[in-house]
């Protein structure tokens, strides 16, 4: 015991006698050297005034020197300390991701949010371990039906749809995660759940709460959106090819150049809906409504809109391709789109005054395919002429 109490007393002490030694240092020679010349030439009254100036200059130097060295020294030993209890806390929260207790996974959940509110080099790793812990505990599993969605998934949606913004290297990914259900509001602030640039293909969504959401870029490939409201949102730039929106609400919802080729739009509502730019090419199409919406340079290429609400003529003619589209009942007789937009007059149509049709005349079409080579094509599955 005498020896371990020595060994602290004598680091001490040698510290002590090191720092006299430099004062003694300071105070005799290396202050005759830095004054030099200088002090040597004065007159002997006024010697010892002018090495006395050196000597508090140098003591006053080194006096700063070692207080800006405690300093650094004192911001690293913090910074450390935080890191370990950031580090611990970090831990701890992930253990109880995995409890069986459900109160101690939510309190996991919010800890982990702590955790990448104050640690911005923690950030990522965050997002991707509770996008994990989504992914892990509600898969979609085929041949079941969707089930509503757990109370400890949907608070780790709610701190992923509300964590900093900041920049992310990776999206998050939710591949195949079953959401249904999910209720994502607006924050107090009026903030809008983010997902943007999320992945979410092959995810299910039906019946799911996101009005006002940044899903800006979102992955929904294969999605099934059913009846999932998604009033106002910023769909811009997303992926929704085959996409499932049956009764999905999208009224006043962005969709500049969101691409929905092949995606199923049965009674969707896109009423006042920005889709400027939108591809829609083969998409199947029943029953949507387009009230107010805006298709500038929409490509509707392939799409059955013969059973759509709400479109307009002016509506078609601002979109850049209709070609082989088949026109909403109402519409179809319409001379102006018969004589085709400016964006897409130059294609060589077929204009039967009957028909919904005004694809090209393609070399299968005037060999006699018929019919049924139509139907196949365009999903059109209503009557090739009117009955009289």
């Amino acid at each position: 015991m005498r020896h371990v109490l020595s060994l602290p007393v004598t680091r001490y002490a040698l510290v002590i006698a090191v720092i006299i030694g430099v004062c003694l240092f300071l105070l005799g020679p290396a202050a005759w050297q830095i004054a030099g010349d200088t002090v040597r030439d004065l007159p002997a009254r006024e010697r010892p005034r002018a090495i006395d100036d050196v000597r508090r200059t140098l003591l006053v130097a080194v006096g700063g020197a070692a207080g800006l060295t405690g300093l650094a020294y004192s911001v690293r030993t913090y910074y450390l300390s935080r890191r370990g209890q950031v580090t611990d806390r970090f831990a701890r929260a992930t253990t109880a991701l995995s409890s069986g207790s459900l109160v101690e996974r939510l309190g996991g959940i919010f800890a982990l949010e702590h955790v990448m509110r104050e640690s911005p080099r923690d950030h990522e790793t965050v997002v991707q371990i509770l996008a994990a812990f989504v992914r892990s505990e509600s898969p979609v599993r085929p041949g079941r039906p969707p089930s509503p969605v757990r109370e400890d998934v949907a608070a780790a949606m709610t701190v992923l749809a509300r964590r900093p913004l900041r920049d992310e290297k990776n999206p998050m990914d939710l591949r195949r995660a079953d959401l249904t259900g999910l209720e994502l509001l607006s924050d107090q602030d009026g903030h809008g759940p983010r997902l943007s640039q999320a992945d979410l293909c092959g995810a299910r969504l039906t019946d799911a709460r996101m009005p006002g959401a940044d899903l800006r870029g979102v992955w929904l490939g294969g999605a099934d959106l059913t009846r999932a409201d998604l009033q106002g949102v910023d769909l811009s730039e997303a992926w929704l090819s085959d996409a499932t929106l049956r009764e999905t609400k999208l009224q006043k919802a962005r969709l500049a150049a969101a691409k929905l080729d092949e995606a199923t739009l049965y009674d969707t509502h896109f009423t006042g809906a920005v889709l400027t730019g939108c591809r829609m090419d083969h998409a199947t199409q029943h029953g949507a409504w387009f009230s107010g919406a805006e298709l500038t340079g929409a490509w509707l290429q392939d799409v059955n809109l013969y059973n759509s609400q709400g479109l307009t003529t002016d509506q078609l003619l601002s979109a850049a391709c209709l070609e082989r589209t088949a026109l909403p009942q109402g519409l179809r007789r319409d001379p102006r789109l018969l004589a085709g937009s400016p964006a897409w007059q130059s294609a060589s149509y077929q204009h039967l005054p009957d028909h919904p049709f005004p694809w090209p005349v393609s070399r299968a079409d005037r060999g006699g395919a018929g019919p049924r080579r139509r139907r196949a094509r365009t999903g059109f599955r209503g009557p090739l002429r009117p009955r009289h």
